[in-house]
Protein backbone atom coordinates (compact mmCIF):
# COMPACT_ATOMS: atom_id res chain seq x y z
CA UNK A 1 0.00 0.00 0.00
CA UNK A 2 2.94 2.30 0.89
CA UNK A 3 3.89 2.70 -2.80
CA UNK A 4 0.19 3.09 -3.94
CA UNK A 5 0.05 6.09 -1.31
CA UNK A 6 3.07 7.30 -2.58
CA UNK A 7 2.36 7.33 -6.04
CA UNK A 8 -1.16 8.74 -6.12
CA UNK A 9 0.20 11.18 -3.70
CA UNK A 10 2.56 12.34 -6.42
CA UNK A 11 0.07 12.63 -8.75
CA UNK A 12 -2.25 14.33 -6.62
CA UNK A 13 0.34 16.88 -6.39
CA UNK A 14 -0.25 17.98 -9.51
CA UNK A 15 -3.51 18.92 -9.08
CA UNK A 16 -4.44 22.75 -8.33
CA UNK A 17 -7.32 22.04 -5.46
CA UNK A 18 -8.03 23.62 -2.01
CA UNK A 19 -8.84 20.27 -0.56
CA UNK A 20 -6.74 17.25 -1.44
CA UNK A 21 -8.71 13.60 -1.03
CA UNK A 22 -6.69 10.31 -1.16
CA UNK A 23 -9.27 7.51 -0.88
CA UNK A 24 -7.82 3.77 -0.51
CA UNK A 25 -10.10 0.71 -0.91
CA UNK A 26 -8.16 -2.33 1.33
CA UNK A 27 -8.64 -5.63 2.67
CA UNK A 28 -6.51 -3.86 5.65
CA UNK A 29 -3.40 -5.82 5.22
CA UNK A 30 -0.85 -3.75 3.05
CA UNK A 31 0.37 -6.95 2.02
CA UNK A 32 1.52 -7.98 -1.28
CA UNK A 33 3.31 -11.64 -1.20
CA UNK A 34 4.84 -11.68 -4.37
CA UNK A 35 7.68 -9.18 -4.03
CA UNK A 36 8.23 -9.92 -0.20
CA UNK A 37 6.46 -6.83 1.20
CA UNK A 38 4.57 -7.83 4.45
CA UNK A 39 4.00 -7.94 7.58
CA UNK A 40 6.01 -5.32 10.02
CA UNK A 41 7.77 -3.91 6.78
CA UNK A 42 4.49 -3.32 4.85
CA UNK A 43 2.18 -2.16 7.77
CA UNK A 44 5.32 0.68 8.92
CA UNK A 45 6.10 1.57 5.57
CA UNK A 46 2.28 1.86 4.96
CA UNK A 47 1.85 3.87 8.07
CA UNK A 48 5.06 5.92 6.37
CA UNK A 49 3.62 6.39 3.31
CA UNK A 50 0.31 8.21 5.07
CA UNK A 51 2.49 10.80 7.10
CA UNK A 52 4.07 12.16 3.72
CA UNK A 53 0.86 12.21 2.63
CA UNK A 54 -0.19 14.18 5.09
CA UNK A 55 2.95 16.76 4.86
CA UNK A 56 2.03 17.37 1.37
CA UNK A 57 -1.77 18.81 2.59
CA UNK A 58 -3.23 15.56 1.06
CA UNK A 59 -6.07 13.90 3.11
CA UNK A 60 -5.99 9.94 3.38
CA UNK A 61 -8.87 8.18 3.82
CA UNK A 62 -9.22 3.88 4.12
CA UNK A 63 -12.45 2.16 3.39
CA UNK A 64 -11.91 -1.38 4.46
CA UNK A 65 -13.49 -4.11 2.88
CA UNK A 66 -14.02 -7.53 4.50
CA UNK A 67 -15.18 -8.96 7.61
CA UNK A 68 -15.34 -6.47 10.00
CA UNK A 69 -12.28 -6.47 12.83
CA UNK A 70 -10.80 -3.64 14.67
CA UNK A 71 -7.42 -5.72 14.96
CA UNK A 72 -6.73 -4.98 10.86
CA UNK A 73 -3.01 -4.34 10.71
CA UNK A 74 -3.70 -0.65 9.23
CA UNK A 75 -5.85 0.13 12.04
CA UNK A 76 -3.69 1.97 13.96
CA UNK A 77 -1.89 3.42 10.64
CA UNK A 78 -5.05 5.12 9.24
CA UNK A 79 -6.63 6.69 12.69
CA UNK A 80 -6.61 10.31 12.44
Amino acid sequence: MGFAIRHLSSLLQGVEARTKLLITLSDGKPDDYFDGYHSAYGIEDTSQALIEAKRLGIHPFCIRAGPSNSDSPISDSLAP
